[in-house]
């Protein structure tokens, strides 16, 4: 949007997996320079139910301050 960025990371199962992978990977760095606000999300499907079971959305300093296992 105008004033935030959007990172969202899909993963069967796991929205910690995808949060990770948002923080190991650094999706985020092309974005530290706009001045925007930068939400990182995790969305998990369950495979079984074929539809997204968790959901989990921090913001950028959340993220990285944030021990997700």
């Amino acid at each position: 949007t105008k004033n935030t960025v959007y990172i969202i990371e899909f993963k069967m199962n796991s929205v910690n997996s995808a949060l990770n992978q948002i923080k190991n990977k650094k999706y985020f760095e092309p974005y530290l320079n706009t001045g925007k606000n930068i939400v990182c999300a995790g969305v998990a499907f369950d495979k079984e139910k074929r539809n997204i079971s968790e959901y989990k959305a921090l913001n950028l300093d959340e993220l990285l301050s944030s021990e997700i296992n």
